[in-house]
């Protein structure tokens, strides 16, 4: 059966419309992965991170399709919250160039750990355990003391008063500002604060004026520090504003 001019026109025609769309879709496809090419993730730079490497931090947020692409990183991570990565509460990233980014990072801050069924459960200012390792961090203090029934990962230390936590934190801060270096931090059940300093161990006491307590100490082992045993206790219970009461023993 022949067709007639108007069928053939439409035919032709529709030819015409689907080559257009398919050399439209090779054109998209071309320059998508044109772009890809010359936007791929070279160089990278990572600040505000001190648990992990750079290497790590690219790790993480280069996982998923096209996570080494410059711009779809960008757009994924503009302060994203990240539950899943221990230490790590957000990140921002930004473009520096076509093929390079700068990752900033917001680190939790983590006030301590607790020696629980022989793994080392780190906490954050919250108490909620943000790592369970066997791996000794660096510049945080064991914390004695707490009482609780149960420790699970992400999960809060069910210890009661949850105030005791930012006070931990706040003391070890105080004490690293200070320049002295704290193995464990111990919480007693009348809430009194105590630190072990190498072989010296120094009890704060109630948590009341905690920084001059603290500035107190460091200056006794450190410009006094040859007048006192390399052990003992230093004493600073019942230190007030104006009535700078110690003793060591």
């Amino acid at each position: 059966m022949k067709l007639t001019e108007r069928e053939e026109n439409y035919i032709v025609k529709k030819k015409e419309n689907i080559f257009h769309v398919v050399f439209a879709v090779m054109l998209v496809v071309f320059g998508f992965f044109l772009l890809q090419k010359h936007t791929e993730v070279e160089n990278v730079v990572v600040e505000g991170c001190y648990h992990y490497t750079a290497a790590d931090m690219r790790d993480i947020v280069e996982r998923g399709w096209f996570g080494d692409n410059t711009i779809m990183l960008s757009f994924k991570y503009k302060n994203k919250t990240i539950k899943d990565i221990p230490f790590i509460e957000s990140v921002n990233v930004d473009v520096v160039s076509a093929n390079s980014v700068k990752i900033y990072v917001q680190e939790k801050e983590v006030a301590g750990y607790v020696n629980y069924r022989d793994s080392l459960m780190y906490f954050d200012r919250d108490g909620v355990v943000v790592e369970c390792t066997d791996v000794r961090m660096q510049g945080i203090p064991e914390v004695t003391g707490l009482k609780f029934d149960k420790c699970d990962l992400y999960e809060k230390l069910p210890v009661g008063d949850d105030r005791v936590f930012g006070q931990i934190l706040d003391l070890a801060q105080a004490l690293r500002a200070n320049d002295l270096a704290i193995s464990r931090i111990d919480v007693d059940e009348n809430e009194g604060f105590s630190a072990e300093s190498g072989d010296i161990l120094i009890k704060f006491g109630k948590f009341d004026n905690i920084d001059r307590k603290v500035q107190m100490a460091a200056k006794l082992l450190f410009d006094l520090g040859v007048e006192y045993p390399q052990s003992g206790v230093l004493h600073l219970e019942d230190y007030e504003l104006g009535k700078e009461t110690f003793y060591f023993t």
